[in-house]
């Protein structure tokens, strides 16, 4: 099942595995197709690992999954868009449906396929529904757009980004700028702002020094203060440089070519040797967590200091 993906999406693939082996399964998924043309099936996949996860007849594994694959599973729930949108009334017949006793099955879990396309009344009925998780429901969105949904349904969800089909850049600025700009002009002023590299080696200098540190760090962080958490824009955006350094550490971890600092290969390896998988993996968690927290945060020095402690907890 997820085996299939593990060359493909490694690091969404160990991330599904260890919260099925640690039985830690998150009440909602965000995933960020990234225009990765085997999403959904790597989500099926998912779902087939979370369903026969405590199944060890191979004939009952099998039916079940055929049984997905045919749509003809009762504890899972597919929502596509009716035209242009995802109506609320399709929100409203999946609370009333999973409102009763599961047939089959402990889990019953449902997938929403291009999430951005819910208008108003649609994410406010499912952000109702994600405020009161049960415990044997599992949601995963998958969207191609989060910019399109409400802060407080991605704050609800552990988020998680796919690889792109397409080929990465050659430099780890132009990285960034995929992830920031939208048209030429934006493009162009990114690229010619100094801002942006400096935020990288800025980056960099820090998460050297915190791999090496770790905690102590704390007593140095006035230095970095100025360049890298003195401003809300630029703390998210270090945020994402963070999660994307462990994604590349995880890629390398699986002998796989980096994606992101494609310019620090070398860093990218030395951190390969200063942590485990499992180790990278809770980091991960962490920071997924603190990205989804931090525009509720008003202290950002707070923020850092105990974003700080908790991933050096997960060593």
């Amino acid at each position: 099942m997820l085996d299939d993906f593990r060359d493909g999406q490694p690091i969404a693939v160990s991330i599904f595995e260890k919260a099925i082996k640690d039985d830690k399964l998150s009440h909602a998924y965000l995933i960020d197709v990234n225009n990765y043309s085997r999403a959904f099936d790597l989500v099926l996949s998912f779902v087939k690992s979370i369903i026969c996860s405590d199944l060890s007849d191979n004939d009952e594994i099998s039916n079940i999954c055929k049984r997905i694959d045919d749509g003809n599973y009762t504890e899972l729930k597919i929502i596509e868009s009716d035209g242009n949108w995802i109506k609320k009334e399709q929100m409203t017949n999946l609370q009333d449906e999973f409102s009763l006793k599961g047939i089959e099955g402990k889990k019953r879990i449902y997938i929403i396929k291009d999430c951005e396309k819910m208008n108003i009344q649609t994410s406010n009925s499912i952000l109702k529904f994600l405020e009161e998780p049960e415990d044997n429901i599992i949601a995963i969105l998958m969207c191609n757009n989060i910019s399109q949904l409400l802060d407080t349904i991605i704050s609800r969800c552990q988020f998680i980004r796919l690889f792109s089909d397409k080929r990465k850049n050659d430099s780890t600025i132009n990285n960034l700028c995929d992830m920031y700009c939208s048209s030429i002009v934006d493009r162009e002023k990114f690229l010619n702002d100094d801002k942006y590299n400096n935020i990288i080696n800025n980056f960099i200098s820090f998460v050297k020094l915190f791999e090496s540190k770790g905690t102590s760090i704390i007593v140095d962080i006035k230095k970095y203060s100025n360049e890298l958490f003195d401003d809300r824009e630029i703390v998210d955006i270090v945020l994402d440089l963070w999660i994307n350094m462990y994604y590349d550490v995880l890629l390398a971890m699986n002998n796989r070519e980096i994606c992101f600092f494609v310019d620090y290969e070398d860093y990218v390896n030395e951190i390969v040797s200063l942590n485990t998988v499992s180790c990278i993996l809770n980091k991960l968690e962490v920071l997924i967590d603190a990205k989804s927290s931090f525009k509720y945060n008003l202290n950002i020095n707070l923020f850092i200091d105990k974003l700080i402690i908790d991933l050096v907890g997960e060593k």
